[in-house]
């Protein structure tokens, strides 16, 4: 442990915009999941819509039950910001995400075109799931 190791490690924490895009996008590799958007509804994913319920736990949960119970290289939407009784809403969106679309997203999340607007809701955030091989 260095002292350069420490201050990054003080920066990463404190300015979590100050980590490189190449080791966030590493990152979102890893955990397999990425925000696209935040405090909005995607009215271009209506179709294909499947609620998961109310769920302990977070991000990395909702994304193993969207990966269980749904067929599809999709999309999850989480409502992160608001909880019932300690639970998360968790929900599953069909959209389709291929790995050339996956690696524009790791590089830039706004690469994600609605055909449709987003709705502004603050409640609503939009990740996109890494698609399986």
């Amino acid at each position: 442990s260095s002292m350069g190791q420490y201050s990054a490690t003080l920066i990463a924490k404190f300015c979590p915009k100050a980590i490189s895009p190449k080791l966030q996008a590493m990152r979102n590799d890893q955990r397999g999941y990425i925000k696209i958007r935040e405090k909005m509804y995607p009215l271009c994913l209506q179709k294909g819509i499947r609620g998961l319920g109310w769920r302990r736990g977070g991000l990395r949960r909702c994304a193993r039950l969207v990966r269980r119970y749904t067929k599809f290289n999709g999309m999850m939407v989480l409502r992160p910001r608001w909880k019932r009784h300690g639970k998360r809403y968790c929900m599953a969106v069909a959209a389709e995400i291929t790995p050339e679309l996956w690696g524009k997203l790791l590089l830039d999340p706004s690469e994600y075109k609605c055909s449709k607007r987003s709705i502004p809701i603050p409640q609503w955030d939009i990740y996109a799931l890494k698609p399986v091989a």
